[in-house]
């Protein structure tokens, strides 16, 4: 019986340990594929297409690059001297600009999020599909437009409509006195003005070449 229950007891060990990594490990899921690349990197290596990008990524391109992402049936396009970092939400897929121009196309049941420093989120306004772009034009200063369908944007809390084929700047910064509503909290000060379409998309051209015809 003694010889039995030895390795009885050594597959049993050799079995908890084997799960251990499944269950304490990151997840290894892809959040979607590079699908078109020029001069740009994922996690600092040189992207081509078919590469799968994961959460925590940081996705860049050079000052003449650009790159494509399907994530799920939405799309995400950098323009050249572009930086994002993607993560995965309970529903979809959230995607931070730290410099450049980003374009995205977001569909019911893919949803993307673009979001600017910790006060700006930018999605579909709904469960439509949409066509929008977020552009870094200076520290705290950001365009964001919509080609097809409204977009909802959130500022601080504060909710605003994008319709389509327009576009507004954004002008973000913290007041040097605390949130009297808000102990402990540095309030924002924002300035939301409507400008052109075509001057919060000066790359589009760009852009467009990586967008599939047949694709929004």
């Amino acid at each position: 019986m003694r010889r039995l229950a030895q390795p009885v007891s050594i597959v049993a060990l050799a079995l908890i340990f084997a799960s251990i990594p499944a269950l304490a490990g990151p997840s290894t899921t892809s959040l979607g594929v590079v699908t078109g690349a020029e001069k740009a990197n994922v996690a600092q290596v040189a992207a081509v297409d078919g590469t799968s990008v994961y959460d925590g990524d940081i996705i860049s391109t050079q000052p003449t690059g650009a790159i494509r992402l399907r994530i799920g049936q939405s799309q995400l396009v950098l323009a050249g001297n572009t930086t994002v970092t993607l993560h995965k939400t309970d529903s979809g897929v959230y995607a931070t600009l730290l410099r450049g121009l980003v374009r995205f196309s977001s569909v019911p049941g893919s949803p993307i999020e673009v979001h600017g420093l910790e006060s700006l989120v930018v999605r579909a306004k709904g469960d439509t599909a949409v066509i929008g772009q977020l552009s870094l034009v200076a520290p705290t200063v950001f365009e964001v437009g919509s080609s097809k369908g409204d977009l909802a944007v959130s500022i601080d809390g504060t909710d605003h409509v994008v319709a389509e084929s327009s576009a507004y700047r954004v002008s973000l910064d913290e007041s040097s006195g605390r949130d009297n509503h808000s102990p402990g909290r540095r309030s924002l000060l924002w300035i939301w003005l409507p400008v052109g379409l075509v001057a919060a998309g000066t790359t589009v051209g760009l852009i467009l070449a990586f967008m599939s015809p047949s694709k929004p």
